[in-house]
Order: structure tokens, then sequence, then C-alpha cells
């Protein structure tokens, strides 16, 4: 009998406050990293080459981020909605970033190195992950475990196609593979749906 793929371990909201608050000792850029990481299910390249200027309507209740086309993995601009916790914390990073007045937000890359001029490479990030769950004795994790965090979490809430627009994925194909329903949650399903024959 083939039993269902095991799913890699979930990222708690526990673990991800950990982790940010031990990077945020060091580098609050990269503190503001894990948090787009988190509430976004962005690909770390996408995230490094991600700027200001991208997230749209800044000053409203309704930020956006504006992905173009150029800085995505599949050559697809996609437009997502910002969480409201992650918009208070770009809000608290323009004001620490910002060279100009502070109802302005900063130019440049999103998530730069301390010179502001150049992006944070992917590396960096990748590093500083593996660096701080070392010294929380945590399981090594990666930029894509908070992207298939990200996209477990969205799954459980909505559905498999507005996971694969916010993911940006060509294909549903791709998104499937964050798909891993248990034993007990097949179950559940072929229960549901017995009971619905009576």
């Amino acid at each position: 009998m083939t039993r269902p793929p095991k799913p890699r371990p979930e990222i708690s909201g526990e673990t991800r406050r950990a982790i940010e608050l031990e990077i945020a000792t060091r580098n609050p850029t990269l503190a503001l990293a894990v948090a787009v990481l988190w509430y976004t299910g962005l690909r770390v390249t996408e995230l490094t080459r991600l700027r200001w200027e991208d997230v749209e309507n800044f000053f409203t209740p309704r930020p956006l981020l504006s992905i173009p086309a150029e800085i995505t993995k599949t050559n697809t601009p996609r437009v997502i909605p910002v969480p409201m916790p992650l918009h208070r914390r770009l809000e608290q990073a323009a004001a620490t970033d910002s060279d100009q007045m502070p109802m302005f937000r900063p130019t440049g890359f999103l998530i730069h190195h301390r010179l502001k001029t150049e992006p944070m490479s992917p590396r960096s990030i990748q590093y500083a992950l593996g660096d701080t769950t070392a010294a929380l004795n945590l399981p090594h994790l990666t930029p894509h475990s908070f992207r298939h965090s990200f996209a477990t979490r969205l799954l459980r809430v909505s559905n498999i196609r507005i996971t694969q627009l916010a993911l940006g994925h060509k294909s549903i194909t791709s998104t499937a593979i964050y798909t891993h329903p248990t034993l007990d949650e097949i179950e559940i399903a072929m229960t549901r749906a017995a009971l619905e024959e009576q």
C-alpha cells in the first residue's frame, strides 16, 4: 500500500518569531527578509531583487507587492497583497531606512547590504538562516523552507488556484507538490464523502 508522502516540517509562528528576534540582534534587514519570506512565500532571488518602488500603495491600508517579470523565475509579473503584519514591518523598516522625511518611502533594494547600494545576496540570507537555526538548536532551515511553509499555510485556508497565483507558478502541477495530505486528512475526506451518499 502506498502511503501519503511524508510532509516537510512546517515552520511554526513561534519558530519564525524566534528566528527573527535572533537575527534582528545582528542585522535588522535580515530580520525583515525573514518576515517577507514568511508572509509572502517569495523565492529568495525575488526577495533580494525587490525594490522599495515595487511596494505599491505603500501609504494606504491596502499595499501591494508588484513583482516585476524580470525578477521572477517564470518571467511572469505578479501582484500580491501585503498582509497587515508585514505592512507594519515595512513601515518600521522604511522609517529606519529612509534618508528622507519619515513620510517618504526609501529608494533602492528592500533587502540590502549595510551600505544600501547593493542587494543582499541569496547566499547571505541562506547563511544567516543556517547560523541562526544552529544557534537556536533548530532543524536546518533555508529560504525555501519559508516558501514551503507559506504554501502549506495558504493551502490550509484557501485552494490550490489561489496558492498557485500567490507563489507565481505557471503550472498548477508545481503547486501540487506543496500538498501533503496526511492519512488522517484522507480518512476524514473519505468519511465525509461516504456520509454524503446516505
